[in-house]
């Protein structure tokens, strides 16, 4: 029975580990796809702050922009912009998720770490029962040594 038993225990704690592999393996994925976006934010913020940059050159140089320019200036910010607006929420909703799957993640490691235990407890309850049942075995020849060695019969067919 607790041999069956042990079986069990170890069944579910390898598949609590593969769990936990996995969603490792998800996690690292989630983490790469949050760096990205990070990259990505960056990348529409240097974007946008070198348009800002060459609209204010401009202006400074007293250049004679027209409507058209102006248009096109405030075109390209707003593109800017949206891009940078666009990567700033996938860069949070990228943080989101990696924050939600590492609650995720704490859950089955704490899951795998119990399966774990609930083993090497089973393992332990073995090991004693056999240790028990050694001790028992070897203190039963022990005794029928000793009611051998004292009984009436075997002392007196001694000459």
């Amino acid at each position: 029975m607790n041999r069956d038993r042990l079986r069990q225990f170890e069944s579910i704690a390898q598949l609590q580990r593969v769990r936990l592999d996995r969603a490792q393996l998800h996690a690292a994925g989630l983490r790469r796809e949050l760096q990205r976006a990070q990259q990505a934010c960056q990348a529409s913020l240097t974007e946008r702050d070198g348009l800002q940059a060459q609209w204010r050159a401009a202006l400074d140089r007293g250049a004679g922009l027209d409507l058209a320019a102006i248009a096109g200036w405030r075109s390209l910010a707003g593109e800017a912009q949206r891009r940078c607006d666009e990567n700033d929420a996938a860069q949070r909703q990228a943080g989101d998720a990696v924050d939600a799957f590492a609650r995720e993640l704490l859950r089955l490691r704490t899951q795998s770490e119990r399966s774990d235990a609930d083993v090497a407890r089973e393992r332990a309850a073995l090991a004693r029962k056999r240790e028990e049942k050694l001790g028992d075995a070897a203190l039963e020849r022990h005794n029928a040594l000793l009611h051998e060695a004292t009984s009436p019969h075997a002392q007196g067919a001694a000459p």
